[in-house]
């Protein structure tokens, strides 16, 4: 056979095997930044468990208003009329912190096919987070969709708005990873908090403060909401700080006296998924009375990543307590007989 007949099925044989390798790259390609994401919305859809049609109106009780630079927001009823409530009363704030996250994203990672891919593994990710919530807690974050969707919701090209809704109740706990993660060098910033009581303050009563360093952007330091929540389905009155949209808690006291306060905390050991704190820590808020309830429920709780929660309670006796949990694993640290406790985002 001619040489050049040689070279020239070598070259064709050549350029055939580029064309699979392309061809198999581009179709790796298309699954990785199309299908994959796609696959990951449809698995990480789920469904209302509230009709729209047959979901009971929010409570006549329930209010929004502004006092100085607070928006308070009061809720009355069950966790399905709570929810509705708050969903339709501060769908305004929940429209400007997506806006706001959509934004950081787009600015974060410009590319459209990146972002859908992340997007898709985010709620692929958040599959199986309603398993982490109880009923009448999942009743409560669809009523906050109800009452968004009914206020228009201008991002229901995005997804639908149950699945949004609930996947950013882990929002908190997502952007933990930032600081777990040891590829990730992202800024060690996070917030802090003290209690005193007994000879440590002027009149032995108990103090408690806290700094709120959570950076999510403008909207999330301005829209802060003041929740004033009475349920008519058991549990208890309190009062706690959040955002609009969410039912959860990052600050919070009961009428028990009993305060929860959440503060990051940098620590190894992440799990894929879990229970949000903020949802831990506004039963907790609703249900129980004492520092060893608070505790009792918090270690039971299948969080994802490391967190510190302090608790301080009213109560002569009870004390103070920092308690550090983590994915399969907790440390707590009272300070009953020095009347003095500090978190700060990290866990040394």
């Amino acid at each position: 056979m001619p040489a050049s007949v040689r070279s020239a099925r070598a070259l064709s044989a050549l350029r055939r095997g580029l064309g699979v390798l392309l061809a198999l790259h581009v179709v790796a390609a298309a699954w990785i930044l199309v299908a994959l994401p796609g696959l990951g919305f449809i698995l990480g859809t789920r469904p209302c468990p509230l009709d729209l049609a047959e979901a009971p109106g929010p409570h006549p009780a329930s209010r929004l208003e502004r006092v100085g630079a607070l928006h308070h927001c009061h809720l009355v009823g069950t966790h399905a009329e709570r929810g509705l409530a708050c969903g339709s009363l501060t769908a305004p704030m929940m429209e400007r912190h997506e806006l706001e996250l959509f934004s950081t994203l787009e600015s974060l990672v410009p590319a459209f096919p990146l972002r859908h891919l992340i997007l898709g593994m985010v709620t692929f990710n958040n599959a199986d987070l309603d398993g982490y919530l109880e009923p009448r807690e999942l009743e409560a974050v669809a009523g906050i969709a109800l009452g968004y969707r009914r206020a228009g919701d201008p991002h229901a090209h995005v997804g639908p708005a149950y699945a949004r809704i609930l996947g950013y109740h882990a929002l908190h706990d997502a952007s933990q990873y930032l600081i777990d993660n040891p590829l990730i060098n992202a800024p060690l910033v996070g917030c802090t908090a003290f209690a005193l009581e007994g000879a440590r303050t002027r009149d032995g009563h108990l103090l408690v403060g806290r700094l709120f360093d959570f950076e999510g952007g403008r909207s999330f330091d301005e829209d802060k909401v003041v929740y004033t929540v009475e349920p008519t389905d058991g549990g208890q009155r309190f009062v706690h700080v959040a955002w609009g949209g969410v039912h959860g808690a990052v600050t919070g006291m009961n009428e028990s006296g009993l305060w929860l306060s959440v503060n990051a905390g940098v620590s190894d050991g992440v799990a894929r998924t879990g229970r949000p704190l903020i949802v831990a820590v506004h039963h907790a808020l609703e249900h129980c009375r004492t520092i060893d309830e608070a505790v009792a429920h918090l270690r039971s709780a299948p969080v994802f990543v490391s967190e510190s929660v302090l608790i301080a309670s009213r109560d002569a006796g009870e004390g103070l307590l920092g308690l550090g949990v983590g994915a399969g694993r907790h440390a707590a640290v009272g300070a009953p007989d020095h009347g003095a406790q500090d978190s700060a985002g990290e866990f040394t």
